[in-house]
């Protein structure tokens, strides 16, 4: 695991791609909420099979919050990626952390904070445009 922090706005920490619910689960519990609650961005190639990852961050004691329909899509140079976004904590009652979103990345993308393009710094993509992208190119 390697984490790159930029005080103030993301930790961003690369994890192997092959990552169980249980070892992102412990990646949590490594970085917690806090009494204020945080948003953990997790990269849709982490998320795939994994569907008792909010299932085991309950299970901790966590309260989590899924958005259904949206994700993030951050784009690295030319190359764009989505990410899941799970709130731990009360909704209603966001604060201030010293690193207010956490991103989960696969280590073997090669992802590198420093690729992200800043502006704008990314867009919200439903669930049907993601798997619309997903799709692109293939015959049908």
């Amino acid at each position: 695991m390697t984490a790159y922090e930029r005080p103030r706005e993301m930790l961003w920490i690369e994890v192997p791609a092959t990552s169980t619910a249980e070892e992102l689960a412990r990646v949590v519990d490594a970085y917690p909420p806090g009494s204020e609650g945080r948003s953990y961005l997790v990269h849709m190639d982490l998320m795939a099979g994994r569907v008792a990852f909010g299932d085991t961050l309950t299970a901790r004691g966590y309260q989590v919050t899924v958005s259904e329909e949206m994700l993030r899509r951050y784009t690295f140079g030319t190359q764009q990626e989505h990410f899941a976004v799970v709130w731990l904590g009360d909704p209603d009652t966001p604060g201030e952390t010293p690193n207010p979103v956490v991103c989960l990345l696969p280590a073997e993308h090669g992802l590198a904070p420093d690729r992200l393009q800043r502006e704008p710094p990314y867009t919200e993509v439903s669930l049907a445009e993601y798997h619309q992208w997903q799709h692109q190119g293939e015959p049908s």
